[in-house]
């Protein structure tokens, strides 16, 4: 719905609301060092495999005082998230509401090295399921991406299937984590999901499982690294 595209193109959505139903129709989709401004504003899409933001290729998004959602589910071999950073894109945000409902649909996700999600303030929800290898998550990173959360009011929820709250895998990967409340809900979910060689920092947070007999743990880390 909304292209920003080639270094120093900027597009602003201020008091904007942004739909798109189709498959593979993000919001708002950012590439080649092009970057986004969006505040107080709404962005919603509905079809298959959507991101509401999605940037590419060292694009640059800032984020704030927005509502953002997905509920378009995906397919294991195109997961995607509310909010994808890939290839080196940087997505900054603060007071944000993330809303995510479908499978293999993340509410934040950090692909590849370069790419980072930080946000402030903010609350992520996800209603959906994944399986052992492409899970679902609140927060993910892969490939050497990076996440970000900080501020009062933080609050990652995932409810579902191999749903994690804060999922961080692979070497080079990485996430820190402050003043946060991480909580899970359903079968082989975990609260903090730390796996081959990737590296976390989670303080003054709380995470909780609200499943305890058919749930995952509360927090893993497993693999070299």
């Amino acid at each position: 719905a909304v292209l920003g595209k080639r270094a120093g193109s900027r597009v602003e959505l201020r008091g904007s609301e942004v739909s798109s139903y189709s498959t593979l129709s993000h919001g708002a989709l950012v590439q080649d060092s092009a970057s986004l401004v969006v505040n107080n504003s709404s962005i919603a899409t509905h079809g298959a495999s959507s991101s509401g933001v999605r940037a590419e290729t060292g694009a640059h998004v800032n984020l704030s005082d927005s509502h953002i959602s997905s509920d378009g589910s995906a397919a294991s071999t195109a997961s995607t998230a509310v909010l994808h950073g890939l290839s080196g894109a940087e997505i900054e945000g603060e007071q944000l509401v993330v809303e995510a409902i479908g499978n293999y649909l993340s509410g934040i996700r950090a692909d590849g090295a370069g790419s980072s999600v930080k946000l402030t303030a903010s609350q992520i929800e996800v209603t959906g399921s994944g399986t052992v290898a492409e899970p679902s998550a609140a927060a993910r990173a892969k490939d050497g991406g990076h996440i970000g959360l900080s501020g009062v009011g933080t609050s990652l929820s995932a409810n579902g299937t191999y749903a994690h709250g804060l999922s961080v895998e692979g070497d080079g990967s990485s996430a820190d984590v402050q003043d946060a409340r991480i909580q899970v809900q359903g079968p082989r979910s975990i609260g903090v999901n730390v796996v081959n060689g990737a590296n976390a920092r989670v303080g003054g947070s709380e995470v909780l499982h609200s499943n305890s007999r058919t749930g995952g743990p509360a927090v893993v880390v497993d693999g070299a690294g």
